[in-house]
């Protein structure tokens, strides 16, 4: 599961999917592994602005801004983000703590108390990193009516490149208030140090039991094209192949295509599933994006959703708007739109969701969120990855189906009040949706790169 284009590339802040460190989770207002600093110079901004702030709402975390000057990187450290709704009430805060690294240690979750007039703690996340900052745990916890329970924990470590090798998580245990051994990932990088395989165990019966795997091929340019995944049997319990996706890169590496297909073991024959087409403008700046699913019955492809862009006049994005494919009456209809205010230097200030009326064809306000930073300094510059990601179908029935991530990742998700729904490491390229309710839920996304966040709506 790797390359995750994220079809909603909307998504991930001003550089959830193209600027990304080398750390494993995310910096969300529950798992705080995002990276912690943002470069934008020449060299990443073509790729920068295609995840420039977006919508993240209360996982919007620009965890830092960074631009080289000197011999130093002069930073914007976020501090603090605020929610409120539509209403102008509050609903969430974020606060971060950092060590003399300027690596967060503690990211503490709150919630607004309407009764006491308060910020209540429900939830943070302690970790720790080694020594070229990468992330070696994460632990967790929520806190409930005064008592704290264990949500999730992992444990992670490296080899000489910074390639996350091994990634083991543990599961809470309520009876005994203790952290019990649950799953591992581990991976294997050729001599680019690109993931060629990840091969994922469960802890059963005492004993390590794979469960999947994916492989991971290449184009000369090292730009990933095509990814396999492979599942357990049940029945002989041997790894067979399940699904795979294919890409296609402009010149600079950046996905214009992606097509998803199932292996039909009765035909042994590759069936389409689904495909999204990204449309790229001058600069490799993301204009638009339209997410397609495999009509058997005609054997077509039938629109889906629409995403399109635009961009402030200093480059930075201005506004995304979503589109449903309305099959009745054959056409496009407005259901969401995010909007954004940036400082001179692209640094997200401000975001407001809305979402179509039909009733009354306005846009309805949703949420606000405003973002506060304190200047700091770094000495490490962070590499730019030029991975891009995505996710469809979007919008979702059953499943999520995830690709392009080129690295082992996590995954969960939040309602749109910031509220964990569900958290795990990908097993799969596929993500079971089928529990929640219909409505919009922020997917976080996290490798050992950085962190992506983006919108998904659920039918």
């Amino acid at each position: 599961m790797k390359k995750l284009l994220l079809q909603f590339v909307f998504l991930s802040l001003s550089v959830g999917i193209s600027a990304q460190i080398q750390n494993k989770q995310t910096n969300s207002p529950t798992n705080v592994e995002q990276f912690t600093t943002l470069i934008r110079d020449n060299a990443g901004l073509q790729h920068l602005d295609m995840t420039q702030p977006a919508s993240i709402l209360q996982a919007n975390h620009l965890s830092t801004y960074a631009i080289q000057k000197d011999n130093a990187v002069q930073t914007m450290l976020l501090d603090s983000v605020v929610t409120k709704n539509g209403s102008n009430v509050n609903t969430t805060k974020e606060v971060h703590m950092r060590d003399a690294g300027n690596r967060d240690t503690l990211i503490a979750n709150y919630a607004w108390n309407a009764g006491t007039m308060k910020w209540d703690l429900n939830m943070k996340n302690q970790m720790t990193h080694d020594g070229n900052g990468n992330i070696t745990s994460s632990t967790i916890v929520s806190i409930i009516s005064g008592f704290t329970f264990g949500s999730l924990k992992y444990v992670a470590s490296y080899d000489s490149h910074n390639n996350q090798t091994l990634k083991t998580n543990y599961s809470w245990d309520i009876l005994t208030s203790s952290w019990l051994v649950s799953d591992k990932t581990s991976s294997l990088y050729n001599a680019q140090n690109k993931d060629t395989e990840d091969s994922n165990f469960k802890w059963i019966a005492n004993t390590w039991q794979i469960t999947d795997k994916t492989s991971f091929g290449y184009d000369t340019n090292g730009y990933l094209i095509l990814e396999t995944n492979y599942t357990e049997n049940a029945i002989n319990h041997q790894l067979v192949v399940d699904t795979k996706n294919e890409y296609m890169n402009n010149a600079n590496g950046i996905d214009t295509l992606m097509t998803a297909y199932t292996w039909n073991a009765s035909t042994s024959l590759w069936v389409p599933n689904s495909k999204t087409r990204i449309m790229l403008a001058a600069n490799d700046k993301l204009s638009s994006i339209i997410s397609y699913n495999w009509n058997t019955t005609t054997s077509t492809w039938d629109n889906v959703f629409k995403a399109e862009y635009t961009f402030d006049s200093n480059g930075y994005n201005g506004t995304y708007i979503i589109y449903m494919w309305d099959s009745a009456s054959s056409a496009w209809v407005g259901y969401s739109k995010s909007e954004y205010i940036n400082n001179s230097n692209g640094i997200i200030t401000v975001s407001t969701t809305y979402m179509w009326n039909k009733a009354t064809s306005v846009w309805n306000k949703q949420s606000t969120a405003m973002y506060y930073y304190t200047p700091g300094t770094s000495s490490e510059i962070p590499s730019i990855s030029k991975e891009n990601y995505l996710i469809y179908p979007n919008p979702a029935v059953n499943s999520l189906y995830i690709s392009g991530l080129n690295k082992l990742a996590d995954v969960s998700i939040m309602d749109i009040n910031g509220q964990m729904i569900y958290e795990s490491q990908l097993q799969s390229n596929t993500v079971d949706v089928s529990s929640l309710r219909s409505g919009i839920y922020l997917i976080s996304i996290k490798t050992m790169d950085g962190n992506s966040v983006s919108r998904f709506i659920k039918k």
